[in-house]
Formats: C-alpha cells, structure tokens, sequence
C-alpha cells in the first residue's frame, strides 16, 4: 500500500473502527501484510494500522490479520500473535495456529538448506585440502553446469507456458461483455502481475546460466557506471516507480579503466545500483527519501567501485544469508527474484573480481567492487 493510503485508512479507522466497509477493511490488511518482509519491523503507521485491524468488530477482519502473520517479523509477530490468539472466534484462532504452523515449517526449510548448503561447501574444502585447489575447482564447476543445465531445460519448458498465459491475460483484460465486469478487470491485473513477475523470474533464471564472454576489450568505468544507471532509471520508468526521491551522486576518476565483457558488466553494476534504489523502497512503486554515493578509485594494480546507500540495511541473519550469493532467496517479497545480486557476483569473478558487502539496520548497505585494471584479467 502506499503511505498517503495507509495515512488516510488509519485516520478514518481512529476515528469509526467501522467508517470503512468491512469487505474494504478485509482488503486493506490484505494489501498492507502483501509487501512486507520478515526480516524488518513494520514502520510505525503501519503497525499502528494493523493494530486496529487486529482489533477490528468483524472476525473476517480479524483472520485476514492471522492469515498473514507467519510474514512478520519476530518482535512484531510476537505482539500481533499476542494479540490474536485469545481471540473468542474459533475462525481466528484456528488461522493464529495455521500462521505458528506455517512459520516453524519456514524457519525448519530454511535451517535444513542453509545446512546443506553448509555442507556441500565443507565437502569441497575436504577434496581441496586431500587433492588441491585444482580438484576442488573442478567439482565446483562440475556442480555448476549441472546446475546450469537444469535451470536451462527448465526455463526453456516454462516460458512458453508463461507465454500463453500471458497471451490468456491480454485478452481477458481486453475483452468486453462479462470480462467487463470490475472484479474480473481487478483479478486479471493482479494476473498479469503475477505473470510479469514470472517472465522477469525467467529471464533472470536464463541470463544467471549464462557464462561470461571471455572476449575482453578496455573499458572506462565512468562511462559504465553512467550506463548502468540509466538502466536502472529506465526500468522504473517501464514499471511506473517513481524513484526521483533516490538521490545518486558520483565521484569516480575519468581515467579507470578495466579489461570487461562490456554488456555483461554494465548489467552487473545496474543489479548493484538497482538494489541501492530498492534499499529506500517502501511499496511496489514508491520510495522514501535516500542518497546513493558511487566512488570508484585506483587501488595498486585495481579498480575499486563502491555503491553505498543510506537505507534501510540489513540485519545480520539477513546479510549472512546475501554473503551466500545464492540465486533464488529474496526479502524483496513484491518485487525481487532473487537472482540480481548472484548475477552480478558471478559476473564479477568472471572478470578476475571480486564483491564484499556489508550493512546495518537504519543504517545503510556498502557494496564494494574490487576489479583488476585493464590487462590483469587476461593475465
């Protein structure tokens, strides 16, 4: 939901916690608990927003609170669980219990994968000490094209069942007579969201299996950065967010230069840039106030390019889990596919490079880009 929305429902709900239809309040807890991510607090409007919904005189009202909890974050699951499960009606307690449920099953999904991921890794580290670094590379590769080639196989098969749904969308959205009725026209755009989302979840699918160039030619890093941010720009432009909020300022010298598969980095660093945008989102299309310092410097035989953005940070389970570099996990619940940030780490080691994040909550993230200068690579 939008600010201005979430401002203007919870002035009319202070005043009658039934000046809205209750069908409409249904909907704006639906809406408000649609975006949000389970790693962050919900900002106080709305929280105290929700509040009231979790109070509200009708018990459909109430349940589609409990639906969402398993969303919150810890301390606000705490409180709104709190706050439901005494609730008198056997629907809403049922949904709190549904909520717990699916919340354990999540957090043990999560455990047993960051545990096998684990695993996998210290398996390679007892085939590198025993055989060497060689060998060690080799089975990651391996792993790699395996992945690869089923990922591939994979998209290939989806895209054209997303295509024809696509297709079935257009037409649903166009056609006249019954389609035209409102909840109809209402489901077939949240349809064609849902596919929009898949097609760009394909395409970033496709484009991670994708290897580098090895072709190289010498590559200014202004002109790069400049290109990547336009990009970004453009993007949000095609999907109606308005990001002019988002300030970027650059202080990089003219003379860096760095040996690339010039396509292939630009849309390594439009990812970077893209997600410095994203740490000031508050909804799918609006964002908060926020500043984006690009530097990019000569250190000794590299180039160094740091993004760092003033956001909302990460926390430290968070940033563990984005160190990972592993394609698919997102916080970015109504937007991201969870492959901008693997592209881009896997794109920069192709180029003999390397990517460090860090961050903190209120506080910002810093991504720092380390690249050899033009000729190091191919050495």
């Amino acid at each position: 939901m939008r600010s201005e929305a979430i401002e203007s429902k919870l002035a009319e709900l202070r005043a009658d916690p039934e000046s809205i239809p209750w069908p409409e309040r249904v909907r704006v807890a639906g809406e408000l608990l649609g975006g949000v991510v389970r790693t962050r607090p919900l900002p106080a409007v709305s929280a105290e927003l929700l509040r009231l919904l979790a109070a509200d005189p009708k018990w459909e009202v109430r349940k589609q609170v409990a639906d969402h909890l398993h969303k919150l974050s810890d301390s606000d699951f705490g409180v709104f669980a709190g706050l439901l499960s005494g609730d008198v009606n056997a629907y809403v307690k049922s949904a709190v219990e549904q909520s717990l449920v699916r919340r354990r099953k999540g957090r043990a999904m999560d455990t047993k994968r960051v545990r096998g991921l684990s695993r996998i890794e210290a398996d390679i580290r007892q085939i590198e000490i025993r055989h060497g670094a060689k060998a060690s590379r080799t089975i990651r590769e391996m792993a790699h094209r395996l992945y690869e080639g089923l990922v591939g196989a994979s998209v290939h098969e989806m895209r054209s069942i997303v295509t024809a749904m696509k297709a079935t969308v257009e037409s649903l959205e166009a056609s006249p007579g019954e389609a035209a009725d409102p909840n109809v026209k209402k489901a077939a755009r949240r349809l064609s969201r849902q596919v929009s989302f898949l097609d760009r979840l394909l395409n970033d699918m496709r484009y991670y299996t994708q290897v580098p160039s090895r072709e190289r030619a010498t590559e200014r890093v202004g002109p790069m950065l400049n290109d990547a941010l336009s990009m970004v720009r453009d993007e949000f432009k095609a999907t109606a967010r308005n990001a002019e909020a988002v300030s970027v300022f650059f202080s990089v010298s003219e003379d860096l230069c760095v040996s690339a598969s010039r396509m292939h980095l630009v849309l390594a660093l439009r990812n970077l840039l893209k997600n410095a945008h994203e740490a000031f989102s508050i909804n799918e299309t609006e964002f908060q106030p926020g500043r984006v310092q690009v530097t990019a410097d000569g250190q000794a035989d590299a180039v160094r390019i740091v993004i760092e953005d003033n956001g909302m940070g990460m926390a430290p389970a968070e940033l563990e889990e984005v160190r990972r570099f592993i394609p698919g996990r997102t916080s970015k619940s109504y937007l991201g596919t969870g492959f901008g940030l693997p592209i881009a780490h896997r794109t920069l080691e192709a180029h003999g490079g390397t990517l460090t994040i860090t961050s903190q909550v209120d506080q910002g993230t810093t991504v720092t880009v380390l690249l050899p200068v033009a000729g190091k690579a191919e050495e």
